[in-house]
């Protein structure tokens, strides 16, 4: 089918261009319109226009544009896929051309945001009109780009219509009946700071670049911002760093606001999200700002930068200040870990055993124990080298002054260096024998825990270098007294309990007639309480848990786990 338009205007916006025809044919269903020119009905969208292919084709005869020149010259595709990764391109340009659905291209344009209300520049208008080609005024690309409040031909403010971006309730309203006769009117020029006239130039660049360049997916904003002195113990300084960036960027910061963005005011969390976020920053106007800001204030170029890895941040190094370890200095340490409740300090872990917390500003340089906020744990090294210290003959006091310790640390580590306890001698294993008979003596005839627990000393002394006599001793008191070490039959409590739970049934079914009754119903009519399946002994009743899946009709979730093992069990 051929479909006979008027020629699409420099710069114009597809969008811009259907109106327009759409307009000449008021009394026409809209929709048939769009048939004829898409092969579809489709919504008219000013950002993302799709079937390009079959409009290239039924208007081949009047236009003589292909697929690609519409989507270079004439949509807003090349500014919005500019950071897209190659697969997320592909896919745009396959819904560009051939109108594929494609969700993730319907949520684009809120990462992107362009702005409200399609924009025109009355210089622009004046010319358009005064051209005898053109004779009218249209909704120009470069006009619409999100950053961008000044022609960048005029350098006049841009006027926002009455026109929303999705303008599909006033389909029929041209650019050029929607944009007032006397235009030049609302021209208004205001003061541009460089920083503002160099983004526009940026964002004009990449609607016209012609083509999708090389830009990384992950540019290293962290590396640029430690070079630029914005690091302190590989820590990124955000406020500080937002400070110079707004102090840069200027009232560029204030427009950027819900109007054309709708997100709160670019600040530190907004700085912070960019350079953490592990999917690819899209939004052209954020990596145009980060990529100015770094390469204008600091020249720093971040397509030279090594490529971030998403999800994996360099963390800092921080040395082991163990003085006495194996490893020797200026050996990194295994762990370090910054904690919310102390800011500024690093918890540091190392192989030797040594932990302490020191300030996060030590790192990546050795560090001594003077450097130290406080030792948490010291470590075998410190063991050995106290142990040195006593065989060289010096007192506990000298060994703790020399190792800048307590006296009582320095006691119990010279007690390391030999057995815990000393071997008994015979004397001392009859008279410790005695005392555990005269206790038992004392306690019976109550359990044989109350001597464990009120003398667990004696107890783990004997346990340990005279375990047999215990033994036997703890035996024949139990046996004396009637103590036996109970051990649950859990098969014969799991029969019962099936047992209980069937004749359960059987009643609540006399009772009521219930078809299924509830686990509930069927453990309280059992006499059983929940607090018997608990999560530690839930696993000795498989044939019990099958009954109550099978009875109450379906499976209750505490039991989930175990009901295979159950219906095998009850088979």
């Amino acid at each position: 089918m051929n479909v006979f338009v008027s020629p699409l205007y420099e710069d114009e916006l597809l969008y811009s261009h259907c109106v327009r025809y759409l307009s000449e044919f008021p009394m026409v269903w809209r929709n048939k319109l769009m048939l004829d020119m898409f092969g579809a009905e489709l919504h008219l969208s000013p950002h993302l226009p799709r079937n390009l292919q079959e409009f290239s084709e039924r208007t081949a005869i009047s236009l003589s544009m292909t697929k690609e020149e519409i989507f270079w010259r004439h949509s807003m595709y090349p500014f919005l896929c500019a950071y897209f990764p190659e697969k997320s391109r592909t896919f745009a340009m396959d819904y560009a051309y051939y109108g594929h659905e494609n969700r993730p291209m319907l949520a684009v344009l809120r990462g992107v945001f362009p702005p409200r209300f399609m924009r025109w520049c009355p210089d622009c208008v004046t010319e358009d009109r005064a051209r005898p080609e053109c004779g009218e005024a249209y909704w120009r690309r470069a006009h619409q780009l999100p950053g961008v409040w000044q022609c960048e031909k005029h350098r006049c403010d841009l006027i926002d219509s009455a026109i929303p971006r999705a303008s599909s309730s006033e389909p029929f309203r041209a650019a050029d009946v929607v944009i007032p006769e006397d235009a030049h009117r609302f021209r208004a020029k205001r003061n541009c700071s460089s920083m503002e006239a160099m983004l526009r130039t940026r964002l004009v660049g990449l609607l016209n670049s012609g083509d999708f360049a090389y830009r990384p997916e992950h540019p290293n904003f962290r590396e640029a911002a430690a070079r630029s002195g914005f690091e302190t113990a590989g820590k990124i300084d955000y406020p500080k760093l937002y400070e110079a960036f707004s102090g840069y960027w200027g009232d560029v910061l204030d427009r950027i606001d819900s109007q054309h963005l709708r997100t709160k005011v670019v600040g530190t969390g907004w700085l912070r999200r960019q350079f953490t976020k592990k999917e690819v920053i899209y939004q052209p106007v954020g990596r145009e700002m980060l990529d100015i800001f770094f390469q204008d204030r600091f020249g720093i170029d971040l397509n030279e930068l090594p490529m971030e890895i998403p999800g994996r941040r360099r963390p800092p190094v921080f040395y082991c200040p163990n003085p006495y370890a194996e490893h020797g200095a200026e050996t990194p340490v295994r762990k370090s870990i910054r904690r919310p409740s102390m800011p500024g300090v690093a918890s540091l872990s190392c192989e030797c055993g040594f932990t302490a917390l020191v300030p996060e500003t030590s790192a990546e340089q050795a560090i001594g124990l003077a450097d130290v906020i406080k030792v948490t744990r010291y470590g075998p090294s410190w063991v050995k080298e106290c142990l040195k210290l006593r065989a060289e003959g010096k007192t506990l006091d000298e060994v703790a002054a020399a190792l800048g310790v307590k006296y009582q640390a320095a006691f119990d580590w010279s007690r390391e260096g030999g057995p815990k306890y000393s071997p008994m001698s015979s004397e001392q294993s009859e008279a410790r024998r005695a005392e555990w008979v005269a206790i038992l003596e004392k306690i019976a005839p109550g359990p044989p825990k109350l001597a464990t627990k009120r003398y667990p000393s004696l107890h783990i002394r004997l346990l340990s270098e005279d375990r047999e006599w215990f033994q036997e001793t703890m035996k024949a008191y139990r046996q004396k007294y009637g103590h036996s070490q109970k051990r649950a039959n859990w098969p014969a409590r799991d029969e019962e309990y099936t047992e209980a739970v069937v004749a359960a049934a059987a009643r609540l079914q006399r009772m009521d007639g219930a078809e299924c009754p509830t686990v509930s119903a069927l453990l309280k009519e059992a006499a059983l309480e929940f607090s018997y399946f608990s999560k530690g002994s839930i696993r000795h009743f498989p044939k019990t848990i099958a009954t109550l899946t099978r009875l109450s009709g379906k499976p209750w979730s505490t039991f989930s786990p175990y009901l295979d093992g159950g219906k095998e069990a009850e088979g």
